[in-house]
């Protein structure tokens, strides 16, 4: 890769994009994986991928699940034309001076975290059935996919405060058609629980696209299922990852399990159960009255 290349430049406008990789039923993790660059870079690395597609064998869009189940839009491909477009997709990947970030959920030991309780200060709320607006909040908190979206957006922040960005960066995932629109009602206290000064360069808001429209998400989506399929002990496409192994690669990437989440509680049980005030406020609107405390804490 040219130097040039290597080089994230800064301080234009900078697009976080992310996507989903696995769920209950699936696998033992679930992974959000996604890639930070320039909005003007994604422009000129959308049109070289939707070119990439267009070669023959063509693709309509890329979804590694696919690629690796021969389903879809690679069920009539070749072993041989699955590979040379893989390498081809990736190498587009390795064109750009794009920063990869990685979080994944042990889906086992998150159930378990939110059954003892969960690091939350209001995971109680899950129990109100009375109030609909708590419950609902609360079931959509439970779920892992949560869990990933937020740590994801939070370490993508303090990946580019690092870099040296200080003005607000987009953030735009894949767009989920259940899960997305209930935690990203989460946003306001997700942001505010980010402390200054890092917190000023969190997005205003979340803008999901369509991965079929939005080109830089299958690209996520090839991140995402890399990731999930080398830290379960898939081999399949260990060649791949191997391919893509000069992508810079963010060090606040994370697996999130049993030791993360007691040390989460830990942390939560010395600082009171409280929240910052911002999110505090930030949750009484999300459920509609206000808290006092952690429920069920004397």
């Amino acid at each position: 890769m040219p130097a040039r290349a290597r080089r994230f430049l800064l301080p234009f406008k900078v697009q976080v994009v992310a996507d989903d990789s696995g769920s209950k039923g699936q696998g033992t993790l679930l992974v959000f994986g996604g890639l930070m660059a320039e909005a003007k870079m994604w422009a000129r690395f959308s049109t070289k991928w939707a070119h990439c597609l267009q070669q023959s064998p063509a693709i309509g869009n890329f979804k590694l699940h696919e690629a690796a189940t021969k389903s879809g839009e690679f069920g009539r491909m070749t072993e041989a034309q699955t590979k040379a477009k893989l390498l081809s997709l990736a190498d587009i990947v390795l064109g750009y001076p794009l920063i990869s970030l990685v979080i994944a959920i042990n889906l086992a030991d998150q159930q378990a975290d939110w059954d003892s309780g969960g690091p939350m200060p209001f995971a109680a709320y899950k129990r109100t059935k009375a109030i609909k607006n708590a419950s609902y909040a609360a079931a959509s908190a439970a779920h892992p996919y949560w869990d990933a979206w937020s740590i994801f957006v939070i370490s993508a922040c303090y990946q580019l405060w690092d870099a040296g960005i200080r003005e607000p960066f987009d953030f735009i995932p894949d767009d989920h058609p259940s899960r997305g629109p209930r935690t990203a009602a989460w946003y306001p206290i997700i942001k505010e629980t980010v402390p200054e000064p890092m917190r000023s360069i969190m997005p205003a808001s979340v803008y999901p696209q369509d991965d079929k429209t939005f080109m830089p998400l299958q690209a996520a989506d090839m991140i995402a299922g890399l990731a999930r399929m080398q830290l379960e002990g898939d081999t399949k496409f260990s060649w791949l990852d191997e391919h893509l192994s000069g992508l810079r690669k963010s060090r606040h990437s994370v697996r999130i399990d049993a030791g993360t989440y007691a040390e989460g509680r830990e942390e939560l049980r010395s600082s009171g159960h409280s929240l910052p005030p911002e999110a505090r406020a930030a949750f009484e609107r999300l459920v509609g009255f206000p808290i006092k405390k952690d429920p069920g804490k004397p």
